[in-house]
């Protein structure tokens, strides 16, 4: 099949849809398809892989997704593939992936009060986002993939599509066996040693937005814990991000470490990944983390917590936003024995493993199919 993939950003180097775009595009070549990414800006292309550079100069959210949009159509239109894959909301495409938060769920979400409400009714941002949104949902032609039954059930909630409808298919992500596997508890061993941490419990968060991901509700939980033993670190943060005063009980027992390329080796040295997000499609860390033999605490506002079997595999928490909710489950994680967490991690390891890219691909070329038969 000729495959057309877009998205504003390709590479590793941004945020997960990004990374997501990055590894189906090797996932296809794989599987011996003829693809061609359009995007603005992309990083380490397979070779074989045709790029169509969407060029333009625009200062502002606003003017950049409308300028993407409008050209990304115009590119669209003038060539012909068997299947267009958007990643980002544009049109015209065949298959569209919902995994950045639905914009009408985020405005809900953030914004309660009459007079918000009215301010983001006047908000030309908030009006392009939604009326792109729209336009790709109400679509009968589009076929959706989520990639959770969170999304699958927002979209029935805001839009009115069904879960049942036969255009909207739930695709969980992979993950890469090769990068995360407990083999990495190794060179996370060594970190330990040179963090001067070995004999800590090491908790871990792995984000870039603190608000949406919950950063301050684990915090908070952690300023309670009778363990004083315990520490936190924080990939993808600076401590410039945080808006909010740290405990001084807390402060002293976490680092912030920033962006890193080896996200792996942190996974490795943690006991546990603690991320209780607000509003979270599919948290992709969360699967490297289980497949790195790490446990994961999250919540059921983050469509991850579906591949979690609570107790087993991790924690999962009913209110994003209750410290206290987050401070038992942290307890009952510190509570059990050596051995219990050792299972724990291996069988969230194991659960882990039964998604890979492979299946991945073998279900979104299955969706693919028939687009293409549904044109011919």
């Amino acid at each position: 099949m000729k495959i057309a993939v877009i998205r504003r950003e390709c590479g590793n180097s941004w945020g997960g849809a990004e990374r997501y775009c990055a590894q189906i595009i090797r996932t296809m070549t794989q599987f011996g398809h003829e693809v061609t990414l359009i995007a603005r800006k992309q990083e380490g292309c397979n070779q074989g892989v045709d790029f169509i550079p969407i060029r333009y100069k625009a200062r502002g959210s606003v003017l950049k997704n409308y300028l993407f949009a409008a050209k990304a159509s115009q590119v669209l239109r003038g060539a012909e593939f068997d299947v267009a894959y958007g990643l980002s909301r544009v049109q015209p495409v065949d298959v569209c992936r919902i995994s950045d938060p639905l914009h009408a769920v985020w405005i809900d979400s953030r914004y309660r009060g009459s007079l918000a409400r009215f301010l983001v009714a006047l908000s030309l941002r908030h009006r392009l986002l939604l009326s792109l949104e729209k336009k790709i949902v109400s679509d009968p032609e589009v076929k959706i993939v989520c990639n959770s039954k969170l999304v699958a059930s927002q979209i029935e909630q805001f839009y009115g599509l069904p879960q049942s409808s036969a255009r909207l298919n739930v695709i969980y992500n992979g993950v890469d066996r090769e990068q995360f596997n407990p083999a990495v508890s190794k060179v996370g061993k060594q970190l330990r040693q040179r963090l001067g941490l070995e004999n800590k419990t090491i908790l871990l968060f792995v984000g870039a937005a603190p608000k949406r991901k919950g950063f301050e509700t684990l915090v908070k939980a952690m300023s309670t814990l009778k363990n004083n033993e315990v520490y936190l670190l924080a990939v993808g943060l600076t401590k410039k991000q945080v808006s909010f005063q740290l405990p001084d009980n807390v402060d002293e027992r976490l680092l912030f470490l920033g962006w890193v390329n080896n996200p792996e080796i942190y996974y490795g040295a943690a006991d546990l990944l603690v991320l209780p997000s607000r509003s979270d499609p599919f948290a992709n860390v969360c699967l490297e983390a289980m497949a790195c033999g790490t446990p994961v605490v999250t919540t059921t506002a983050a469509g991850s917590s579906e591949i979690i079997e609570s107790g087993q595999t991790g924690f999962v928490m009913k209110d994003p936003q209750c410290h206290h909710e987050l401070s038992e489950r942290l307890e009952e994680y510190l509570n059990l024995s050596e051995s219990k967490r050792i299972s724990m991690g291996e069988q969230a390891a194991h659960k882990a493993s039964q998604y890979t890219w492979e299946n991945h691909g073998k279900m979104l070329f299955k969706v693919f199919g028939e687009v293409v038969a549904e044109k011919t």
